[in-house]
């Protein structure tokens, strides 16, 4: 999905995605608010397998955007597939 010129969204599929939510996650959850002391324990791996959760992450221009993710959990599976 595209904000504007600038602002991107998109699904995260993989670990290059899931490093980039660990990074705004790392930013904003330890640094800033100090809530977590792992931030890669707030998105296990296995998250990108399964049907009922879906992470997203934010990107402005090519960096993610600080609080730039957001994750869904569903009650019905949505499938593993992405389309562009």
């Amino acid at each position: 999905m595209r904000l504007d010129d600038r602002t991107t969204a998109r699904r995260v599929v993989n670990e290059t995605d899931r490093q980039a939510v660990i990074d705004v996650l790392r930013a904003t959850y330890l640094r800033e608010k100090r809530w977590v002391t792992a931030p890669e324990s707030q998105i296990p791996p296995d998250d990108l397998e399964r049907g009922d959760v879906s992470w997203f992450v934010v990107n402005v221009r090519t960096r993610p955007a600080c609080c730039g993710c957001f994750t869904t959990l569903r009650s019905r599976p949505m499938p593993n597939t992405v389309s562009s």
